[in-house]
């Protein structure tokens, strides 16, 4: 059983916070949006999906890189959805697609679940990357006085 501290890491986000974006733009809340029946429906018909595709390979590495890219794709559209925000609906292109293509090579387990978690995750910094760049060059610091 897992005993550690939920707020072991909060120092450091906290500090990479107030380092970032506090001095270009304060403290922002994020809102609070109510729920997407469609954005329900859409996790849904993913999970069926998965369930039969699963069922219908008979190995079941092939299903699995499937399910694991439409899974975290759904997600990503999710947060896409809910946020606003266009790069998550690129991630979750990247993750169903990724998914595909590595069920059709049907690859041997470890290395087909470390490509496709290795290209979301160069994705993600990618676009992470991106998306911070444009976000300081927006918002410069401000001198302190």
């Amino acid at each position: 059983m897992w005993t550690g501290s939920r707020k072991s890491g909060r120092p450091v986000i906290v500090a990479i916070r107030r380092r970032l974006t506090y001095p270009r733009t304060g403290y922002v809340a994020l809102r609070r949006r109510p729920t997407d029946a469609g954005g329900i429906a859409l996790t849904l018909v993913a999970v069926a999906a998965i369930a039969v595709l699963i069922a219908t390979k008979g190995d079941g590495s092939a299903g699995v890189y499937a399910a694991t890219g439409l899974i975290s794709g759904v997600i990503n559209i999710h947060f896409a959805r809910s946020m606003g925000l266009a790069r998550f609906y690129f991630l979750g292109f990247v993750s169903i697609a990724t998914g595909a293509a590595l069920a059709l090579a049907d690859p041997r387990v470890p290395l087909g679940m470390s490509l496709l978690w290795g290209t979301v995750g160069v994705s993600c910094l990618i676009t992470g990357g991106t998306t911070l760049r444009r976000y300081r060059r927006a918002n410069p610091a401000q001198s302190p006085e």
